[in-house]
C-alpha cells in the first residue's frame, strides 16, 4: 500500500524489476479515475 506520495526527479538508467513493474501496473489499474467511469477488460 502506498501511504505518501512523493516526487521523485532523480531518475536512473537502472531497469525495473518485472515483478515490481506488474505489481504497480496491477495497482493503477485498480485506482480510481476521474471521469471515466467504465471498467477495464484485459
Amino acid at each position: 500500500m502506498i501511504s505518501k506520495r512523493r516526487m521523485v526527479r532523480a531518475y536512473t538508467d537502472e531497469p525495473v524489476d518485472p515483478e515490481v513493474r506488474e505489481r504497480i501496473l496491477a495497482a493503477a489499474n485498480r485506482a480510481p479515475s476521474a471521469g471515466f467511469s467504465q471498467a477495464m477488460r484485459c
